[in-house]
């Protein structure tokens, strides 16, 4: 029988943790996909202000409203691209400035999205108390298919993926 002496131990130790670490952070990494997040209020929605949201888990800072910074007439937009964390869910507080009413929703895109979104947009617009979540393909909107979505992307393939009624809620 052959002696493993303890520097082998540790060879073969190392080698294994290496190979864990490296699984792990692929499994993390499978969730980074290089695709876009926006809304644009001024273009797409009337008499409301955005005053809170959120796209997934992603620290990137358009992915989430600012808290250190308050907008006093909420937030106009955001428009993030490029390779980062695929957003498990979306959430949007908003106020309509007619009549003051807040309300919210939140939208578990885990389930709605395809497997794979390079190169998609995910994009909402706030029509009074309603919340649309659209996913912009990259694909090019056949001519005899109706437009859907915001009209920026008419020439895109757009799927609704949400069109809820949100939540009033007492305080903004």
């Amino acid at each position: 029988m052959k002696y493993v002496t303890p520097k082998t131990w540790l060879q073969i130790a190392s080698g294994l943790l290496f190979s864990f670490l490296f699984i792990a952070l692929t499994a993390c990494a499978s969730d980074l996909a290089n695709h876009s997040f926006s809304f644009d209020v001024i273009s797409d929605s009337t008499n409301v202000q955005v005053i809170d949201y959120r796209y997934g888990d992603s620290q990137i800072s358009a992915t989430r409203a600012d808290k250190s910074r308050p907008w006093p007439r909420g937030y106009g937009g955001t428009n993030v691209n490029g390779d980062f964390l695929r957003g498990d869910s979306l959430y949007v507080k908003w106020k309509i400035e007619s009549t003051g009413k807040v309300y919210e929703d939140s939208v578990d895109l885990k389930r709605l999205l395809p497997r794979d979104i390079t190169k998609h947009r995910i994009h909402f617009i706030v029509k009074d108390t309603q919340l649309f979540v659209y996913l912009i393909t990259p694909e090019l909107r056949s001519p005899d298919t109706e437009p859907n979505g915001p009209r920026a992307y008419d020439f895109r393939k757009v799927i609704t993926l949400s069109s809820n009624f949100g939540r009033e809620v007492t305080s903004p």
